[in-house]
Order: structure tokens, then C-alpha cells, then sequence
């Protein structure tokens, strides 16, 4: 029951942030689709097809920034894990005006 619980509440506190982040955009800022995966093979698949401009490197964690199907994108490799997810999810929050996130 315990675990059900910290699920719950891992995923209550992700959408906070999700929402938290979207209404304190500046409207003239360009707004990014977050992308997080665990798994290297998942994120060698979406690299391929976008056009990244530059990869930023924030707490050991590589944050591609770019472009994929004329999206705004910032795509990154978490690791396996919920505190790796969330962490990785509250760095790029706080460092890029992120819309959306997708795991």
C-alpha cells in the first residue's frame, strides 16, 4: 500500500511542476516539449531524428536542445529510476522553459 502511495504522490508532484512551470513563461519565451527516458536506445532513436543545436550538461545529466518535427525539443537520458526521473525532470524546469513533459 505504501508504494501505491509513493507513486501517487510522484506523479501529483511532477504535474505541479509541470503546471507551476507553464505559468511562469514569459510569453515571448520559446516553449520546449520536455523529453525524458531511461534507456540510451530510446533517446539514440529520437536523437537521429532531430536537429540538435547544442547539448547543455547540467548536474552530469546531457540536455540535448533542438528541433524534432518543427518542435522545440529538449531531449535527455535520466536513468533508470523514480528519483533519477524526478530529478532530472526538476533540473530541466528550472533551467528551461519547458511546456510539456513526456516520459
Amino acid at each position: 500500500m505504501k508504494r501505491k502511495w509513493t507513486a501517487f504522490l510522484m506523479v501529483i508532484a511532477v504535474f505541479s511542476a509541470v503546471l507551476f512551470a507553464c505559468g511562469n513563461k514569459a510569453a515571448e519565451e520559446t516553449e520546449y516539449i520536455g523529453i525524458i527516458s531511461a534507456m540510451d536506445n530510446e533517446i539514440d532513436i529520437l536523437l537521429k531524428e532531430a536537429k540538435i543545436d547544442r547539448t547543455d550538461t547540467v548536474a552530469g545529466v546531457d540536455y540535448h536542445i533542438g528541433m524534432l518535427r518543427d518542435q522545440p525539443v529538449i531531449i535527455t537520458r535520466a536513468g533508470i529510476g523514480k528519483v533519477r526521473a524526478s530529478s532530472a525532470v526538476t533540473a530541466m524546469l528550472d533551467k528551461y522553459p519547458v511546456s510539456t513533459v513526456v516520459f
